[in-house]
C-alpha cells in the first residue's frame, strides 16, 4: 500500500517527536537464513521510567526476497540505570502499522491481522552515551510460519554477555610509577582488569608486575587469542612474597598488607566514572538472568611448598550478579543486594588439557532486578597463595568465558494430566482430552530462569476436532526459541448425571443404618455407561470410587435399565483399596429417569481370611421396578457373636463375629 508524502512525513515526525534516533544495521536470522538490512531505533525516554521504543521500517530477507514488516511501536518499556548504561526491556504484543518509505509495499497490517490481534515481541537494549546495542524476536511462528531474531547497533557489546570474553580484543594497561619514574604496561583483555589497573594504598606495589598475557594458546575449535593469567611476586614493606594473578569485571583494590584481609578485592562500582585503557567502566551492565557461567580453562601450578600444594591446589572463579549498585568480592559485609551467584573453587591442575567449566548460579532473589555482574578468575582460591618461583609462576589460560541461557521445558500439564515428557524432544501426537482446550489448561515449567513463555492453540478447519498446542520458549539473552508442540484431540466430554440419595447397606445379612451417597453415571458414544459408585464405604471402612464400565443400557417402559457383573475397578481409595489390589467383584441391577436412580449391588470384600458379603440398596425402588439381584440363601445368617463368644441380638459398637448359613464366620467392625 503506498502512501502520499505528506502522511509519511506526517507519520515520522509523530513518531520521533521527542525521540532520539540511532542508525545501524538489522542482523536478522529468520528460519535459519540471514540478512543485513539497513535501519532505525528511535527512543523516546519517560519520566515513569518507561521509554517508547520505535523499530523503523523493519524488514528482512528469505531466499533473496526482502519482506517489508514496518513500523515496529512498543510502548512502556521498562527503563533502567546502572552507571553510565541506560537498560531497555519489554516482552509485549504490538500491532505492527505501515513503514514510512513511499517505494515499499509495507507487510504490517497483515502481519497483526494474522497474529490475532499483536505480534508477539521480545525486545532488549542497553544504551551507552550515543551506542545502542539491541536485540529482539518476533514470534510470528504460529501465523506465518516464521521466527525472527535479531540484533541491532553498536555490536562489540552482545546482550546477555560480558564485554571481551572470548578474550580476542584487547587494549594496554599503563601504570607511571616508582623511583626513578618508570612506565609499566601489559596486555588486558576488554572489558576485563588486572592489577596493573588496580587502585588502592597498596596498588603501587602490585602495578609494577606484569600478571596477564594475550596467548595463542586457545581452546580446541577456534581461532584467534585467549588470556594468559600467572602469579608473581611482590615485595610489600621490603619483604617480598608472592600474590596470586587476578583478572576481574570490576577493578582490583590493594587497600592491605596482608592477601586475605577484604580490604584486598574486586570491587564493581556503576557509580564510579573511571575508566580503564579503553574508556571502559570498570564494571559489566547486564539485564537477563543466566543459569550458568562456562569457561576454557588449562591450568599448571608452579613452586609452591609442599603444604600449599596439599592445601591449596587449586584455581577460582566466582560471578556476582546484583542490583548495580557497589559491591566487592570477598564480601566486607552482608548485602541484601544480591540477585545470583556462582563460584567454584576447585578448579585443578588440567596438565597441558583445556578443560571446560561450568558453574551454575544460585539465585538469593526474583525481587531484585539484575543490573550488574562481577566476575573474578584467580591462579589459586586461597588468597596470598602463589608459586615462591618467579620463572615457574602458577599459569591459568582462560578462553571463551560464556554465560549460559536454558530455554526449555521441564514438565507439562495438559488439563491437569502429567505425560510422558522429554526436554528435549519438540513435538508430541496421539495425545485425547475431553473437551474444548484453553490456555488455562496448559500448565508448564521451565528450565531457563529468565526465559520468556508464550503459548498458541490453533484449530484447522482440515482438522476437525484436533487443536494444535504450541509453547515457545526464549531464553533470556533472545538467542535460543525452542518451540514444543502438541498435537492434541479435543473428545467430546461423555454425557455425565450424578444422583444422590441414601445407601442402605447390608453386612452379610445384617442391615445398617442409611447413609447419604452418590452415584454417577457416565454415557459413552457406543451407548454403554460407567456406572461410579463415589466414595462408597461401609462402616468405618472407606473402599474409594467404585467403577463398574461399559455396561449394556435397555430401554423399558421410559426407564434407562443396567445389569452388569464384572470386576470394578477402585480408584481414590484407602488401605482397603489397596488390599484388595484396586478392583472389588460387583454384581449390579438398577435403573434411572430423569433425576431417580434406583440401584442394587453386590460386592465381596475380602479382609485377610475373611469376607463380608456387602448388599447395597441406593434409591426408592419404583413400583414397576426391576428384578433385582436374587437373595442367596446361603448368606443368612444364622448367629452374631461378641470378641467373647457370647451370642448377640444384632450388631453392637465394636468387633463383631457373623456366622452365614454356609458356615462362613466373618469379623465386622461396627
Amino acid at each position: 500500500m503506498k502512501k502520499s508524502l505528506f502522511t509519511m512525513a506526517m507519520a515520522a515526525i509523530a513518531l520521533t517527536a521527542n525521540a532520539t534516533d540511532y542508525l545501524g544495521n538489522y542482523s536478522n536470522n529468520a528460519g535459519g537464513q540471514t540478512s543485513t538490512v539497513e535501519g532505525k531505533v528511535s527512543i523516546e525516554e519517560g519520566a515513569d521510567g518507561t521509554s517508547t521504543v520505535t523499530i523503523h521500517n523493519y524488514a528482512y530477507e528469505v531466499y533473496g526476497s526482502k519482506h517489508y514488516v514496518g513500523n515496529i511501536v512498543l510502548n512502556g518499556v521498562k527503563t533502567s540505570k546502572v552507571g553510565n548504561v541506560t537498560i531497555f526491556e519489554s516482552a509485549q504484543n504490538v500491532d505492527i502499522t505501515e513503514g514510512d518509505v513511499d517505494t515499499y509495499t509495507w507487510e504490517g497490517p497483515s502481519y497483526s491481522a494474522l497474529c490475532n490481534g499483536g505480534v508477539p515481541v521480545i525486545f532488549k537494549a542497553e544504551l551507552r552515551g550515543d551506542k545502542l546495542t539491541a536485540a529482539f524476536n518476533l514470534d510470528t511462528f504460529q501465523a506465518i510460519k516464521r521466527r525472527i531474531k535479531t540484533t541491532f547497533g553498536e555490536n562489540r557489546y552482545t546482550i546477555g554477555q560480558i564485554l571481551g570474553s572470548n578474550f580476542d580484543a584487547w587494549h594496554t594497561a599503563k601504570y607511571t610509577g616508582g623511583v626513578p619514574k618508570k612506565d609499566y604496561t601489559s596486555d588486558e583483555p576488554d572489558g576485563w582488569h588486572s592489577f596493573m589497573s588496580a587502585t588502592g594504598t597498596y596498588s603501587s606495589t602490585v602495578r609494577k608486575n606484569t600478571y596477564t598475557y594475550k596467548s595463542d594458546e586457545v581452546r580446541p575449535g577456534v581461532k584467534g587469542t585467549s588470556l594468559k593469567l600467572t602469579s608473581g611476586i611482590v615485595s610489600v614493606l621490603g619483604i617480598k612474597q608472592p600474590a596470586n594473578g587476578t583478572i576481574t569485571t570490576g577493578r582490583l583494590y590493594a587497600n592491605a598488607t596482608k592477601a586475605n584481609n577484604t580490604k584486598n578485592n574486586s570491587t564493581s562500582d556503576p557509580s564510579s566514572t573511571d575508566v580503564d585503557g579503553n574508556n571502559d567502566p570498570f564494571f559489566s551492565a547486564i539485564s537477563s538472568r543466566p543459569d550458568s557461567i562456562a569457561v576454557w580453562v588449562k591450568y599448571n601450578q608452579g613452586t609452591l611448598s609442599e603444604s600449599d600444594k596439599k592445601n591449596y591446589p587449586y584455581a577460582t572463579i566466582s560471578a556476582i550478579i546484583n542490583d548495580g549498585t557497589k559491591i566487592q568480592d570477598p564480601a566486607d559485609k552482608e548485602y541484601t543486594t544480591i540477585v545470583a551467584t556462582a563460584q567454584n573453587k576447585q578448579i585443578a591442575e588440567t596438565g597441558n588439557e583445556w578443560k571446560r567449566i561450568s558453574v551454575p548460579f544460585s539465585y538469593v532473589s526474583d525481587n531484585i532486578d539484575p543490573k550488574a555482574i562481577l566476575v573474578t578468575i584467580s591462579t589459586n582460591a586461597e588468597p596470598g597463595v602463589a608459586s615462591s618461583d618467579e620463572n615457574n609462576p602458577d599459569v591459568l589460560y582462560i578462553d571463551d568465558l560464556e554465560l549460559i541461557y536454558n530455554a526449555q521445558l521441564s514438565s507439562v500439564k495438559i488439563k491437569g494430566v502429567d505425560f510422558t515428557f522429554e526436554p528435549n524432544k519438540y513435538y508430541y501426537e496421539d495425545l485425547t482430552f475431553d473437551g474444548e482446550l484453553t490456555d488455562a489448561d496448559v500448565e508448564v515449567e521451565k528450565t531457563g530462569k529468565g526465559s520468556y513463555i508464550s503459548q498458541t492453540i490453533t484449530r484447522s478447519p482440515a482438522e476437525n476436532g484436533y487443536a494444535t498446542v504450541t509453547v515457545t520458549v526464549t531464553s533470556a539473552d533472545l538467542k535460543t526459541v525452542n518451540a514444543y508442540t502438541f498435537k492434541v484431540k479435543e473428545a467430546a466430554a461423555e454425557p455425565t448425571k450424578e444422583y444422590k440419595g441414601n445407601l442402605a447397606i447390608t453386612l452379610s445379612g445384617e442391615p445398617q443404618d442409611p447413609e447419604e451417597a452418590s452415584i454417577s453415571t457416565i454415557q459413552h458414544e457406543d451407548g454403554t455407561y460407567d456406572i461410579r459408585l463415589n466414595q462408597f464405604s461401609f462402616g468405618p471402612f472407606l473402599i474409594g470410587d467404585v467403577t463398574i464400565k461399559n455396561v449394556p443400557a435397555t430401554e423399558v417402559d421410559g426407564w434407562t435399565v443396567y445389569t452388569a457383573e464384572q470386576d470394578a475397578e477402585i480408584t481414590n481409595g484407602a488401605e482397603i483399596a489397596e488390599a484388595l489390589g484396586g478392583k472389588v467383584h460387583v454384581k449390579l441391577a438398577a435403573q434411572s429417569k430423569d433425576d431417580d436412580l434406583y440401584a442394587e449391588i453386590s460386592l465381596p470384600v475380602e479382609l485377610g481370611e475373611d469376607v463380608i458379603d456387602v448388599y447395597a440398596v441406593f434409591g426408592n425402588k419404583p413400583a414397576t421396578g426391576i428384578n433385582g439381584i436374587e437373595d442367596n440363601a446361603n448368606t443368612t445368617v444364622t448367629g452374631i457373636y461378641n470378641a467373647s463368644g457370647m451370642k448377640l441380638q444384632k450388631l453392637q459398637r465394636g468387633i463383631n463375629i457373623v456366622r452365614t448359613a454356609d458356615g462362613k464366620t466373618v469379623k465386622i467392625m461396627k
